[in-house]
This record gives structure tokens, sequence and C-alpha cells, in this order.
């Protein structure tokens, strides 16, 4: 290799290193101030980098590069191969339940096309975020209710609305307060006990500032880790595995849906084109989640759907 090829390959080689440790370190010491918060999101894309990283720079005999690639490529490892073999959670001891949860992007998703779905998995509980009054309507003309008879609702205009469905019944607890968007809370009688239930929607993080997604994961975080016996939440959290506030869930002892059944990498935002991007993408970002804490019964399988009219795929995940 001639002594330039080698020099272009080094800087190639270096920026490569260079971002991958970045976004590694943003993500370990949750630096998620501005934009930095969207380099975040990235992280699981960082893994395969950190292979070819550490492959180049051993073959080039670039052994700076190596030790660096090999750190981080050990911390990413870590964090984002245990999602891909799953976990035992759960005693398996309940009935089975299969839950859905959607974004209806202001109220705008297909009614039809959700409810087609909740009836197709046989959902025993539905979750939405960004419920309108008029979407609510339409959800009623379709039959969510012959499906789900029991409801408890916030909807509201523009995103600030919230719902949950259920095949069993719900008693209302007072919704989240100080929020930006309405959160909703309910025990909900399962064939093997009660259990409690959430549909939340902190704000979405803004190029600029994230005060408001901040403030909001703060109030709900700190909800939830109060709550005590079986919880399940659901909803668009705008937020990733990798974010501050899905770990500070998870060091409360709740767990993802996605990495109990071992699905790894669930994407499902966007749908067509992002806000800030100038073109369609495929879904790079899994911001909607299932979480559970003390459930009796394992996460066997997740699965993401198209619903017309939203930025989002639906998640449904099936415990047994």
């Amino acid at each position: 290799m001639s002594r330039w090829a080698r020099l272009v390959l080094a800087a190639l080689l270096y920026a490569v290193v260079a971002l991958v440790a970045l976004v590694v370190v943003l993500r370990a010491f949750n630096i998620d101030y501005g934009p930095l918060l969207y380099l975040i999101t990235i992280t699981p894309y960082m893994l395969p980098l950190a292979v070819v990283a550490l492959i180049v720079a051993v073959v080039a005999k670039m052994w700076p590069a190596v030790i660096i690639s090999g750190v981080v490529l050990a911390l990413l490892s870590s964090w984002w191969l245990p999602p891909f073999f799953g976990s035992t959670a759960g005693s398996g001891a309940a009935a089975p339940i299969t839950v859905v949860t959607s974004n209806l992007e202001f109220g705008g998703a297909q009614a039809s096309a959700v409810v087609a779905l909740v009836s197709s998995q046989r959902a025993d509980v539905l979750a939405v975020q960004e419920l309108t009054h008029s979407e609510l309507t339409r959800l009623d003309e379709a039959g969510i209710s012959r499906l789900l008879p029991y409801r408890v609702v916030k909807p509201d205009e523009g995103p600030a609305g919230t719902g949950l469905w259920s095949k069993y019944p719900l008693t209302a607890l007072p919704p989240a307060s100080g929020t930006t968007f309405a959160s909703v809370f309910a025990n909900v009688d399962l064939p093997w006990g009660s259990a409690r239930l959430a549909s939340i929607h902190p704000a979405a993080p803004q190029p600029t500032s994230n005060t408001a997604w901040r403030a909001d994961n703060q109030i709900l975080v700190g909800i939830l880790r109060a709550v005590s016996g079986p919880v399940m939440v659901l909803g668009d959290f705008n937020a990733t595995r990798d974010h501050r506030s899905i770990r500070e869930l998870e060091s409360a002892g709740f767990e993802d849906a996605s990495t109990i059944a071992g699905a790894g990498l669930v994407r499902t935002w966007p749908v067509g084109q992002a806000y800030f991007l100038p073109f369609p993408t495929p879904p790079i970002a899994g911001i909607d989640h299932v979480l559970t804490r003390d459930w009796l019964a394992t996460a066997t399988h997740v699965d993401t759907v198209t619903i017309p009219g939203t930025d989002h795929r639906a998640l449904v995940a099936s415990y047994s």
C-alpha cells in the first residue's frame, strides 16, 4: 500500500472510529442536550460500524484504532446483543395477552385499519396517542367498542390526546399532571388478577431544546417508579432504548417486550418522510414501546404494522 493510500485509509478509519466513539460516549453518559439527543438515536447502527472499523484497524495494524474500536465494540455489544437473544422475564403463570399501541398522528390514522389490526391480532388491550375527538368518533364508528368494550380516554386536539381500550374491566386512575400531552392510567381486572395499565406520550425532543421532553419524562418516570404490583406501560415514548428515560425505567425493573422476546432492533418511526429530513426513509428508530414490571406472563412475539395516515408503525406485543 502506498504512503498516500495509507494516509487516506487512516483518515477514513479514524473518522469512523471518532463517530462511533462519540455516539458511545453520549449514550454512556446521558449527554442528550439539543441535537446530541438525535445522535444517541443511531447507537445500534454503530455496532456494525465498530466491527468493520476493528477489522480494518487490525489488518492495517493501526493499533490506537484497534484499541478504541475494541472498547466501543465491547460496550455496544453489551447494550445491543441481548435484545436479539431474549430473556426469561415473567413467570409464564398468567393467561396469554396481546396488546397494541399506536400513535395516530394528530388523529389522522385510518380508524378502520386500527380496528382491523385489533381484530386480526385478537388484541386484549389497545393504547393510542394523539387521539382527537373526531378520531375517537371514527374509532367508535369502526367498531372498537365491540372488540374492546372498556375504555379510559382523554381526547384532545393535535398531539395531546391519549386513550386506553381493554377487553377486561378498567378503572380509571388520576392522569399524570404537568405533562405536555395527556397520559392515562387505569387498573385492569385480568383473569389472573389486577394490574396497572398506562398509555403515555411525553413531548417530542426538539433540535434546539429538549426542555419539555426532559420535564415530561421526569414526571412520568417518577410516577411509574412508584407503582407497585404488575404494571404495563404502552405508548410513544419519543425515546429509544438508548435514551435516558428508557434506561431509567429499565434500572427501575421495567423490561421492554422486544428485549424479552428477542425481537432485536424494532423500528417504528418514521413512516414516510420525517419532518427534519428532506426525503422519505424507512423506519429508523424504535420510539414506541411496551414495558412491563412484575408481569406474570413473558413476551413471546413483537411485531410492527403500518397503519395508513400516521407516521408511526403500530407495535403489537404478545405475552404468554
